[in-house]
């Protein structure tokens, strides 16, 4: 009985510490807590599963999240993206954890685009393991984006459609949530403007902002409501590979360290 206390006070301690800290933006914009499909990138399409790339072919993308602190706390991220035509399919893997406690999240997501809209859906299977004791869990999303004009477009989202009467106690709540962002483009910039909602809890605004001042240069810098997150990082690009390097701060647990890269094929 004490080993399975100590174990439910572990699983407890983790998802409150999880809820304050939801997963980064695994490539630019960290602090917006999600990621946007803007550009060509392999992890554009993970929380918009409408996400459309610029380029088509095949793009690999992995990123890892560093909080020295606590162990358990550090993301391992992976993405593979193919965009052809008019249709795109896409997967991601996010692994968090350490030997006593793992949490690991798989999507797969695929889209159709049609002119000036661009549609998805999407199949989320998360698995949370607790020593030897672990549980999979499963829902789905779907995304609508538009383009405006030549500079504007909208992205929305919703995430965790299936809402169960009663959740397994022993498992993170799997609540659902809707997202919606604003694109502008000009030039060498770009602007978003995003908005999260979740059941049950309260709103998350966001602001980014993207700068190009060279042809293999970008900077981003992004700032959201939640926990007070401010993230600052810059991205450099050499043929079809791409690195990125940031760092994110919040009121808790404080900064975290992002490095990653991405490639693509024909």
């Amino acid at each position: 009985m004490k080993v399975w206390g100590i174990l439910g006070l572990i699983l407890c301690w983790s998802v409150v510490v999880k809820a304050q800290v939801p997963l980064p933006a695994a490539n630019r914009l960290q602090a917006l807590g999600i990621d946007m499909p803007v550009g060509t990138s392999a992890f554009g399409a993970r929380s918009f599963p409408q996400g459309r790339q610029l380029e088509m072919g095949w793009w690999f993308g992995a990123s890892l999240h560093h909080y020295g602190e606590v162990e358990g706390l550090n993301a391992r991220q992976i993405a593979i993206h193919r965009q052809k035509s008019r249709y795109h399919q896409a997967f991601f893997m996010d692994d968090w954890g350490d030997a006593i406690h793992r949490e690991q999240h798989y999507r797969l997501h695929t889209g159709l685009f049609l002119g000036k809209w661009q549609f998805g859906i999407g199949i989320h299977a998360a698995r949370w393991q607790i020593v030897s004791q672990s549980q999979t869990q499963m829902n789905a999303s779907v995304g609508i984006s538009s383009r405006i004009n030549a500079q504007w477009q909208v992205h929305t989202a919703l995430q965790q459609l299936y809402q169960p009467l009663q959740q397994d106690q022993s498992a993170p709540p799997q609540r659902a949530q809707s997202i919606i962002a604003l694109h502008y483009q000009q030039y060498k910039y770009q602007l978003l403007a995003t908005y999260r909602q979740q059941l049950g809890t309260g709103g998350d605004f966001g602001l980014g902002f993207l700068y190009q001042p060279r042809e293999q240069w970008q900077i981003n810098f992004a700032w959201s409501t939640s926990y007070r997150r401010l993230s600052l990082g810059t991205q450099y690009q050499y043929r079809k590979m791409r690195f990125h390097f940031g760092v994110m701060y919040q009121l808790l647990p404080g900064p975290w360290w992002n490095s990653g890269f991405e490639g693509g094929w024909p």
